[in-house]
């Protein structure tokens, strides 16, 4: 089974079944082959909209325009599903973890949080908006206890 090397990619194979997964990193290496003839081309000097007509039927063509910078900066990983359901209250439940990370860190990133809770073994990992309402709760307590330790003005 492919293991990830984006943390966005580590959400996506945390939500779905290990058969989907699978599929879905078939489906981005046949797609990646694809891509890969016509970064070839484009690299021995064709343009890419004539790279594109040779190597994929016209109906292809808008898919391959959507997803050519991505690929050509992230690899395969680019064309692989990030489609996800629902999420579940698992990973709301990891809210404590991810408000330590933030209180122990203010500048703490998603991306860090997210490499935190894998190694902390977090089966179901939250969203990136869930992660950032955690950290907003964080942030809102640390700005009122500053508040709060600010001497009154005298009236």
């Amino acid at each position: 089974m492919y293991e990830p090397s984006l943390p966005r990619l580590a959400v996506v194979k945390s939500r779905i079944s290990p058969e989907s997964w699978d599929a879905r990193v078939e489906a981005a290496h046949r797609d990646a082959a694809v891509l890969g003839a016509i970064a070839a081309r484009v690299e021995a000097g064709a343009v890419l909209d004539e790279a594109i007509r040779q190597e994929v039927a016209k109906s292809r063509r808008s898919w391959v325009i959507r997803h050519w910078t991505s690929f050509r900066k992230e690899g395969f990983e680019a064309l692989i599903d990030e489609r996800v359901p629902r999420e579940p209250r698992l990973a709301k439940e990891s809210g404590p973890l991810i408000e330590a990370a933030r209180e122990a860190n203010p500048k703490v990133t998603i991306d860090e949080v997210l490499g935190i809770l894998q190694r902390q073994k977090v089966k179901v990992l939250p969203s990136a908006s869930t992660i950032k309402k955690h950290f907003a709760r964080v942030d809102g307590r640390r700005r009122y206890a500053k508040e709060k330790a600010r001497p009154s003005l005298p009236m």
